[in-house]
């Protein structure tokens, strides 16, 4: 089937990535922090067609495929990618550029767990999620979220039982937004080598 990555990510730009943990180590490290993680999502672009929406002012690193982001708040903004990406595709997967943990065997696994589901999760530790993939565009799933609260995750599967979605839901992984994330990571040394 047809099929489209989206990844959301912001341009790296000093003092407007990773801000909370910019407090705990400085805004440089945060920023070089950052750079690695933004490399190493690019590089699951690999996993089929996908285009990259950006955030914020400054250079645009070379991709292959990028538009910008829309205004509005992450389920606006998310909800514009996927309604404009599926308008092409027959499924899409969204991801950020929080999660080192993910690989592209779970991108794979993702595609063909919808072939036979609507929606596709990944949870994180915190309570939100990593990655949604869909085959059609639920405004239900994105309006009126508490983002960025420890029960996104549960309220995204309630609505998908509501909403009679049939759902599967893949491991549960580390977003990295603070210090005690990256302590949390089995494999931290990629993001740290050279960093101090």
């Amino acid at each position: 089937m047809n099929k489209r990555l989206i990844i959301l990510a912001k341009r790296p730009v000093l003092g407007f990535v990773k801000t909370r943990l910019a407090k705990q180590v400085g805004p440089e490290m945060a920023l070089r922090i950052y750079e690695r993680m933004l490399n190493k999502v690019l590089g699951l672009a690999s996993q089929g067609p996908s285009v990259v929406y950006w955030t914020g002012q400054g250079d645009t690193p070379l991709v292959e495929c990028s538009k910008e982001q829309s205004e509005g708040d992450l389920g606006q903004r998310m909800l514009q990618a996927v309604e404009s990406e599926l308008g092409s595709s027959a499924m899409v997967v969204v991801i950020g550029t929080d999660c080192p943990e993910l690989r592209g065997d779970h991108i794979s696994l993702v595609f063909s767990l919808l072939q036979n589901h609507d929606v596709v999760i990944g949870p994180a530790h915190d309570g939100g999620y990593y990655l949604i993939g869909m085959k059609v565009a639920e405004r239900g799933l994105f309006d009126d979220m508490p983002w960025s609260t420890s029960n996104v995750f549960s309220i995204t599967l309630e609505r998908c039982r509501l909403l009679r979605l049939a759902v599967a839901t893949l491991p549960v992984m580390h977003d990295l937004d603070e210090w005690t994330d990256i302590e949390n990571q089995a494999d931290r040394q990629w993001l740290l080598h050279d960093l101090k």
